[in-house]
């Protein structure tokens, strides 16, 4: 039976301790500046609970746990592996034109890595023939 609790955070538990320690807590704390800032009102699209979903199942839970034990179940391994076989073309044509695009930059960057490195080089020298 929970004898303590946070009604702003919705939050419950059955010990002093636990409480004092979420009312430390980042997310307490920012929503009660939150609040205060808003006059005690809290604003419509302010989300308290941090959601974990899965798109393919279509699973929806509030505990990373409770989400984790759902990615071992056979309809959440069945769901991705389905969506991974009926990958549409265009994605599969987004994505090659995403790797062609890499693929420019990294010359790109191996080109002016090499010029940086040709510069040092050369300065180098010009300090050795100084001497």
């Amino acid at each position: 039976m929970n004898k303590f609790g946070c009604e702003m955070c919705k939050y419950k538990c059955t010990k002093k301790s636990n409480l004092d320690i979420h009312l430390s807590t980042k997310k307490h704390l920012e929503l009660e500046t939150l609040l205060k800032s808003n006059n005690g009102i809290l604003p419509a699209n302010t989300n308290t609970r941090k959601k974990f979903s899965c798109e393919p199942c279509g699973f929806i839970c509030y505990k990373n746990a409770c989400y984790m034990r759902h990615t071992q179940t056979q309809k959440h391994i069945d769901n991705t592996q389905k969506c991974v076989s009926s990958t549409p073309s265009e994605l599969t044509a987004v994505s090659v034109d995403l790797m062609v695009q890499l693929l420019h930059q990294s010359k790109l960057i191996t080109q002016l890595l090499e010029e940086r490195l040709t510069t040092k080089h050369m300065d180098s020298k010009e300090n050795v023939n100084d001497i």
